[in-house]
Parts: C-alpha cells; sequence; structure tokens
C-alpha cells in the first residue's frame, strides 16, 4: 500500500452517512446530520450524543441510523489508532445493519471493518468484508443518494487492498493498472449524486493516491486540485487531505519547499485526532527538511514521527494480539465441534445407510406391485373381451334371469359411457338409472364385479386413470390433482389413497415408475 493510500482510507467512509441524513424527514436522521456537522466542524464531543442516539433508534426500529452512528463512532476511535474500539462498533454496526431493509448502514461497517483489518495486515478478511459491503449495496433496493456515495468509498477503500492470488503472481504494474480501475469505478458512482461535491473530492483525492504510486506526480497534482475544487462546502478535513496529498506529491518531484509549505498547511488544518495523517506528515517534514539542510527542524518531526508511531503501533499490537487470541479461541471451540460433529456425522451416515437400504426395499417393492396391477390389468382386459355377457348359473332365487342379464347390460353401458367419473354418484342413484332395486344391484355387483359398491366405483375409476396415463402421454404431464378430478374423486388425498390401494403404489411413484420402463424399453 502506498504512503498516502496508507492514510486516506481512514477518512473515507467517515462522510458516507452526511448525505444519508439530508436526504429523509425523520426526526432521529436529523438528528444524526446535526451530530455529523459538529463532528465535521471540529466538535470532539459527540460520542456521547451518538450514543444517546442509537438508544432512540433502536427504540423506534430505526436500525440503519442506528448502524451509520457505530459506523461514525468506530471512525472517530479509528483515526485514534485505537483500532479494539473501533472494530468492537463497527461489528456492532454491522449486526444492527442486518436487521434494516436499508443497507447503507450494514455495507459502510463491512467496508470500515474491511479497513481495520487491511490497516492490521489480515488482507483476506479486509477484501472479503469489503467485497460483502459491494455486493449487499449493490444488490439492495436503497434509492437514496448515500448508496451511490457509501459504493465510491467501498470501490475507494478497496483500490488499496494487496492484489494476491495463489495461482497467479502479480506485477507492480498489473496491480496498479487494477487499482487505478477500482478507482475510476469509485468516481463514477460518486457523479452519480449530482451534488455530492464533497464525496467528488474524495475520489480525486485517492485518485492521486495512486498516481503517485504509478510515480504520475504531476497527474495527481492535478487530481488534488480537483478536489479541491470539489470541495463547495469548505470541508477542513477534505482541505488537510489535499494538503497532505500534494505535500507527498512535491516530495516524490523533489520539490521539497512546496511539500514542506503544504505539509504545515496540513498540520494547521488537520484533525488533531488524525494520527494516522499526523504520522505520515511528520515523516515527510522530516526527509524534506533533511533535503533542505534544515538539521534541527528535521530532528523535531522525526522525535515527533518515533513518539507517535511507537503509540500508534502499541495500539495496533494490542488490537493485533487479541485478534490472534480470538482466532485461537474460535480454533479450540472448533476443535471441539469438529470431534462431535465427527460423531454426529457416523451417526447420520449410519441412519443414511439404512434409510438407503429401507428407500431400495420400498422402492422394489413399489415397483412389484406395480407389476403385478399392470398384468392383472392385462388379464382383466383379456377376459372381458372373450367375455359372453351371461348371467351366473348360480343365481340367487330371488333374482331373474332376465333381471340379471338387464342389470349386467346396464352395468356394461354405465362403464362404456365413463358415467362413473361423475362425483357423487351412489348405489341407489344408479339403481334407478338402470330401472333395478339396490338390493338387485348390490346382488349382482358383488357375483359380477367386486365386493361392494364402493370398490367397484373405485376400480372402475383408478383402471380409467392408468388407462389413460399408459395410452395418453399428455396425462403423464397432468398434476395429481387433476387426475383426480379427472377420474372423479372428491379431493386428491382420497384419490392418492384409493389409487394407493388398488395398484400397490402412489400416483407419483406409478408414473415415475412408468417412466423408468419405458426409458429402459428405449
Amino acid at each position: 500500500m502506498n504512503t498516502l493510500g496508507k492514510y486516506i482510507y481512514g477518512f473515507l467512509l467517515a462522510f458516507s452517512t452526511l448525505i444519508h441524513g439530508q436526504t429523509t424527514s425523520s426526526d432521529l436522521t436529523k438528528k444524526f446530520s446535526n451530530i455529523v456537522e459538529k463532528e465535521v466542524s471540529g466538535y470532539a464531543n459527540v460520542e456521547t450524543e451518538y450514543r444517546e442516539l442509537i438508544k432512540l433508534c433502536i427504540m423506534q426500529k430505526e436500525f440503519n441510523v442506528a448502524s451509520l452512528c457505530h459506523a461514525n463512532l468506530g471512525h472517530m476511535y479509528q483515526r485514534k489508532g485505537s483500532f479494539e474500539k473501533a472494530t468492537s462498533h463497527f461489528k456492532q454496526g454491522i449486526e444492527i445493519g442486518k436487521r434494516s431493509k436499508m443497507k447503507s448502514g450494514l455495507a459502510t461497517n463491512l467496508g470500515a471493518l474491511g479497513m481495520v483489518y487491511q490497516e492490521m495486515g489480515f488482507d483476506k478478511e479486509a477484501k472479503n468484508y469489503i467485497n460483502q459491503g459491494i455486493s449487499i449495496l449493490e444488490n439492495s433496493d436503497d434509492e437514496d443518494v448515500s448508496k451511490n456515495i457509501t459504493l465510491g468509498h467501498l470501490y475507494s477503500v478497496l483500490s488499496f487492498s494487496r492484489l494476491s492470488s495463489k495461482n497467479k503472481k502479480y506485477s507492480v504494474t498489473d496491480s496498479l493498472k487494477y487499482r487505478l480501475h477500482l478507482i475510476e469505478k469509485a468516481l463514477e458512482y460518486y457523479k452519480k449524486s449530482p451534488h455530492a461535491y464533497n464525496k467528488r473530492s474524495v475520489g480525486f483525492i485517492n485518485l492521486a493516491g495512486i498516481l503517485q504510486d504509478m510515480e504520475n506526480y504531476d497527474a495527481a497534482i492535478k487530481a488534488l486540485n480537483q478536489a479541491y475544487l470539489n470541495n463547495v462546502g469548505k470541508n477542513p478535513r477534505t482541505y488537510s487531505r489535499i494538503y497532505l496529498g500534494k505535500a507527498l506529491a512535491y516530495q516524490g518531484k523533489k520539490n521539497y519547499d512546496s511539500a514542506i509549505y503544504y505539509g504545515n498547511k496540513f498540520l494547521e488544518t488537520g484533525d488533531k485526532n488524525d494520527y494516522a495523517g499526523h504520522l505520515t506528515i511528520y515523516e515527510s517534514l522530516f526527509e524534506s527538511y533533511t533535503e533542505v539542510k534544515d538539521t534541527k527542524l528535521a530532528e523535531h518531526y522525526y522525535n515527533r514521527f518515533l513518539d507517535l508511531d511507537n503509540k500508534l503501533n502499541k495500539n495496533k499490537l494490542k488490537s493485533v494480539t487479541k485478534e490472534y487470541e480470538e482466532s485461537s479461541q474460535q480454533r479450540k471451540e472448533l476443535n471441539g465441534r469438529v470431534t462431535i460433529i465427527t460423531y454426529i456425522s457416523a451417526l447420520l451416515l449410519l441412519l443414511l445407510i439404512v434409510i438407503i437400504f429401507c428407500q431400495n426395499k420400498r422402492y422394489k417393492d413399489q415397483k412389484k406391485k406395480f407389476l403385478n396391477f399392470r398384468n392383472h390389468l392385462n388379464d382383466s382386459k383379456s377376459v372381458e373381451d372373450n367375455a359372453d355377457l351371461k348371467p351366473s348359473t348360480k343365481l340367487t332365487e330371488l333374482i331373474h334371469n332376465d333381471t340379471e342379464l338387464n342389470i349386467l347390460k346396464g352395468l356394461e353401458e354405465f362403464e362404456s359411457k365413463l358415467q362413473f367419473t361423475q362425483k357423487g354418484i351412489t348405489l341407489g342413484s344408479l339403481a334407478t338409472e338402470l330401472q333395478t332395486n339396490v338390493r338387485y344391484l348390490s346382488e349382482i355387483i358383488k357375483k359380477h364385479k367386486a365386493e361392494n359398491f364402493t370398490t367397484y366405483i373405485n376400480t372402475l375409476r383408478i383402471n380409467y386413470i392408468t388407462e389413460k396415463i399408459e395410452s395418453d402421454p399428455l396425462f403423464q404431464k397432468y398434476k395429481i390433482s387433476y387426475l383426480a378430478e379427472l377420474g372423479g374423486f372428491a379431493t386428491s388425498p382420497a384419490f392418492t389413497k384409493i389409487f394407493k390401494e388398488i395398484t400397490g403404489t402412489t400416483p407419483s411413484s406409478y408414473l415415475k415408475l412408468l417412466a423408468e420402463e419405458k426409458e429402459q424399453k428405449s
């Protein structure tokens, strides 16, 4: 990461929330906007106000504003070099942001947490968090102006990540080209917000950082001049970053007088709590004063650099140590979980084997019943084709032969006209239609058709549906509910129950087995 870029990103997202506060009429967002204005103006004691606003927001379920409050609190601590507290606020902001329909707060905190990990040297985690923020916001339905501004900041932050891959080693030139592409993408998002000139300033400042890495110092100064022109709100923190950028650019050009001038301009206007920015300027002024042979001032800024660097490194070491401790604890917990998971997995594997065995057995049973039913269906057709319509020789004395013959003919017509598919048909209604009585009809059905009227009707219906399925491929695509309707059944569950009783398998299994059979034949 370049010298300028190392300290620019600490300020990238600090103002992404200000615009959000101005785009809604809610009292809570107005309060938020007012606190941000105070912070920008240099008013230091805003932490209490942020904390009180967070409580109010949670009570009123304004989770996005609460999330943004945590983001700004985190940035305050980050500028001071207190990474542990900054990280805590960003993580709280992420959890609260997940509860909101608006995603600018969640995305802001994810990007901010990525920046902290970036500074602590956890590059992989940093990029993951920043990319998460970008993905969530780009896929969100947020329509407020802060969406584009926040995306611009996130792409800016991403541009300062180390470019790496397990399978490829990137050259410095490739890395710089990629970073330049990300900065240009950030500027595109900034430009989508017509009145967000101050945000464009941030984009041009970061563009200058990439150009300096390319050692194109004149282009970097030009970009910083653009940043100056876009700072129409005369934000002092933006001015301070422009002066920081120019100090480093002129130092790169070996124009040490200009580097000293802009370095001192930064110290006059810069945020006193912006430790990272001050550290960079102390180093720059030390080198510039050394080049112009001003030993006294060079030594002065060198000592200030050492003091501040020592302070920052202590904070950073503390945060990094805590992060490793948490990771170690997580690994211990993970090892315990792995042991439990191993035993559970073994049990599940055994259970899976049993289930597969039972399913195979069930499948074989269903297939056997399926084949038996279809063979029986074919046999029945053959018998019907060859059978003469004659009454049984063993008739009940109560039923005359002619009466029996008439009833059988009536049933033949009833079957041929598919009247059995009518819903609500009863033994009584059929007897009336055949001009006989219920007792005679029941006796004839029992002797020639089935054990009772219900079985007779259900068998006709199921045989009709199965014949249609067998002969017409279109029927194989129908839903079970439609097949039940065609067969005359009142409900799908009733159809499925009767179908299984008669065929030995459910309608869906029957269709599946039929498809398998046809596939084997083809």
